[in-house]
């Protein structure tokens, strides 16, 4: 599933990448100042095949405080960058934030959770890459944490393998729309 994912976002081009991701940043920066207050968001920093959530930050501008993940031996941990220009490039090419000048986020500071996956299905089961980081952070988030998984349409699938320590995402935010999944209904 995994692979079969892989090669459907590496399908898709360059200008397709950047123009879902910028009606997704559009729609984010709409949505969530209706949802009440989030003033503390984890935000990710795009690997290529990735939505890219850059153009968020500017969007909604000052009342907001983003973090930004960085993998600390084998876990994540979130630090407020003011701005994404301060980002710097670490392990393999992601841009992230530097634990030298950037204050650390504790969790439970966090007000909304914007999630990468590789692919989110309708219930909210959301399949990533592979190393566990996202699966020890989200059920160590407050129980009312937004946690929005974001990718693109062609990442929602029907239904997706799910294990024991899997988290269920509150809603899915792609360029048709966000919507709440199945998990935030019951």
């Amino acid at each position: 599933m995994r692979r079969h994912l892989r090669d459907a976002l590496a399908s898709v081009s360059a200008k397709e990448r950047a123009d879902c991701s910028k009606q997704i940043c559009d729609r984010l920066a709409l949505w969530i100042p209706a949802q009440g207050i989030h003033r503390n968001i984890s935000i990710y920093s795009a690997l290529s095949p990735e939505v890219d959530l850059s153009r968020l930050v500017h969007a909604l501008g000052r009342g907001y405080r983003f973090s930004y993940p960085l993998v600390v031996g084998n876990s994540l941990q979130f630090f407020h960058v003011p701005d994404p220009a301060e980002l710097q490039k670490g392990a393999f090419e992601i841009p992230e934030p530097d634990p030298r000048i950037h204050v650390t986020v504790p969790l439970e500071d966090i007000d909304l959770c914007l999630c990468p996956g590789l692919g989110f299905s309708p219930q909210g089961t959301r399949l990533g890459r592979g190393r566990g980081y996202y699966d020890t952070i989200l059920p160590a988030l407050r129980p009312e944490v937004l946690r929005v998984g974001v990718g693109f349409s062609l990442q929602i699938r029907t239904s997706l393998p799910r294990e024991d320590h899997d988290f269920s995402m509150s809603h899915l935010a792609t360029e048709d729309g966000i919507t709440p999944t199945r998990a935030a209904a019951s």
